[in-house]
């Protein structure tokens, strides 16, 4: 499979299922999602999300285990830009999304 094919089908998971991220000068300026989703090996896939060996990034609220203690949870809006950033107790953590505003998807990590 070509890498476009790849970076097209991650970016369309982890934005919104009908556009990509968007390419528009400054963008990069802020701390947004592409910073954070890849390398992703994936383990898991499901509705919304992708369980990798280095992180999990999902649309959609659930629980999700790591075998991690301490996590990094990083909540995105819908163009892309972060929008909370927390430490997270593990194995375990819930994420809760709103499908579309400030919380439309996020990606955990141990990093």
């Amino acid at each position: 499979m070509p890498p476009s094919f790849t970076f097209h089908a991650v970016a369309r998971l982890t934005h919104r299922y009908d556009i990509l991220l968007p390419n528009v000068s400054g963008w990069t300026n802020f701390e947004n999602v592409m910073q954070h989703i890849f390398p992703t090996t994936p383990i898991e896939l499901g509705p919304g999300f992708i369980v990798g060996r280095e992180r999990i990034v999902t649309k959609v609220s659930r629980s999700f285990t790591r075998t991690e203690s301490e996590l990094t949870l990083r909540v995105f809006d819908r163009q892309g830009f972060l929008t909370n950033k927390s430490t997270v107790k593990g194995p375990e953590v819930q994420v809760n999304l709103d499908g579309g505003g400030a919380r439309s998807f996020a990606v955990v990590s141990a990093e």
